[in-house]
């Protein structure tokens, strides 16, 4: 029973004393009921499969086992594997991918020099929104489990979509001590669920040490 609750009761209680005593009668309260039981909140991802990456570095919830996509990019600083894991169905996508450092950028991050910190997000951001052809829309700086990150939202022109329609693409990317994540929900736009967007974000989950 809530305080409001419990508190009402007594009120209410106290004036039905009031007036039984003025009618020459002795009041009897009637035992207070038992509070409600606690509504369970509906699992928005049920039906989802848990997924472990290989390496066990995260957990996330997918609609699916996904496909996995491997390949290694080539840089100024050395070779990058990036791993993709994706999930599609008629309505969208969901995909979940991470990539690794070379040395010498992982002893940047350790640093802590907020300029290559916030340079490595951009460039997660831009990759992630120019591999699909999007438009920025909007962002916001994010903290997961202690690790910087960024919230976006972008679209891709109907011309540049494989499916024909214009799609809204929302994402994460978080910056680890030797690796990038990027979380992406792509749907149309009258499709784009929000919340389960959300919760798809919250299942992400770093494996301790990461």
């Amino acid at each position: 029973m809530t305080f409001r609750t419990t508190l009402i009761t007594t009120l209410l209680l106290a004036l039905l004393a009031t007036i039984l005593a003025a009618c020459g009668g002795a009041a009897t309260p009637a035992a207070p009921a038992e509070p409600a039981a606690p509504t369970a909140t509906p699992d928005p991802l049920a039906g989802w499969v848990a997924f472990t990456a290989p390496d066990g570095s995260f957990s996330v919830r997918l609609p699916q086992a996904p496909e996995t996509i491997t390949q290694t990019v080539t840089t100024e600083a050395g070779d990058i594997a990036v791993a993709m894991y994706v999930t599609e169905d008629a309505d969208g996508a969901m995909i979940v991918s991470h990539n690794g450092f070379p040395p010498a950028v992982v002893e940047v991050i350790a640093s802590g020099d907020e300029a290559t910190i916030q340079s490595i997000l951009d460039g997660g951001r831009d990759g992630a929104v120019a591999n699909v052809n999007g438009v920025l829309q909007d962002e916001k700086q994010i903290t997961v489990s202690g690790l910087p990150g960024r919230e976006f939202s972008f679209t891709i022109d109907a011309s540049a979509s494989p499916s024909g329609s214009a799609i809204t693409g929302i994402a994460r990317v978080i910056l680890g001590p030797d690796r990038l994540y990027q979380m992406i929900s792509l749907g149309t736009a009258e499709k784009m669920d929000l919340a389960l967007v959300q919760a798809f974000f919250d299942s992400f989950q770093l494996a301790a040490g990461q």
